[in-house]
């Protein structure tokens, strides 16, 4: 749980680095979770294994995004079929990357999140 903002020290707190102000990773997976909401229309995820969760949604026209969350404790390989979408943009959250359009290696780290933005063929 997420109580406080705020830049300070405490198990609660744990958006920004209280000694440089910095956002810690977690902070950029309140901006992925951002690209979501914009977007404005949930929509089912599509089905993953256990301690892999995802959310979705979509513009409604020809936007959409998929968020991804690895858990598990172990490297999982996506086998997503977006059907009629392509994948625009791949933005990272792990031990080596901080919300970049970084590589994205099949395998998706333990203890990472991947957001996958999408446009329509």
């Amino acid at each position: 749980c997420i109580y406080d903002a705020r830049c300070g020290i405490g198990n609660y707190s744990p958006l920004f680095n209280p000694m440089t102000y910095k956002p810690h990773k977690a902070y950029y997976v309140f901006c992925a979770f951002n690209e979501l909401r914009k977007l404005g229309t949930a929509v089912k995820p599509p089905a993953t294994p256990d301690g892999i969760y995802a959310t979705a949604a979509t513009d409604g026209r020809d936007r959409a995004a998929l968020l991804v969350a690895n858990v598990s404790g172990k490297d999982w390989t996506p086998d997503f079929d977006f059907g009629d979408w392509r994948v625009l943009r791949v933005r990272t959250i792990d031990a080596t990357c901080t919300y970049g359009d970084c590589p994205s290696a099949k395998p998706m780290p333990a203890d990472s999140v991947r957001l996958y933005e999408l446009v329509r063929h």
